[in-house]
């Protein structure tokens, strides 16, 4: 896995070099600083969105209905943060990959730490 993650760093610093020299020559003026960063926002919230709807499975959210729970608001909190954007069954069910890419923070933190696998 050593070898992997180096090899991806030194491919990540040699491609962002090479972009870094090419928006030095093409993007110099405002009008194309203003485009590339549309461009950019664009492809960001197209992957988002392509790898979400792609990637999707709903779960059944997760049963944990303990006294000590209730009392203390944490399945009503663990629900508020799961994201069911794109699950057909809104009420029992909620995809992992939209709750990861579309929540706070916060959010993001509690599901992976709430998390059954």
């Amino acid at each position: 896995m050593g070898v992997l993650g180096g090899m991806l760093g030194s491919l990540f610093i040699n491609v962002n070099t090479r972009m870094g020299r090419l928006r030095k020559r093409f993007v110099n003026t405002k009008l194309k600083k203003i485009i590339e960063t549309g461009l950019y926002a664009g492809l960001t919230i197209s992957i988002a969105f392509w790898c979400t709807a792609g990637l999707n499975v709903c779960k059944e959210n997760p049963k944990t209905y303990t006294a000590e729970n209730l009392a203390l608001h944490k399945v009503e909190e663990e629900v508020k943060t799961q994201n069911t954007w794109i699950c057909p069954d809104k009420e029992n069910t909620y995809s992992p990959i939209a709750t990861l890419f579309f929540n706070t923070e916060k959010g993001v933190i509690r599901s992976l730490f709430t998390a059954n696998e």
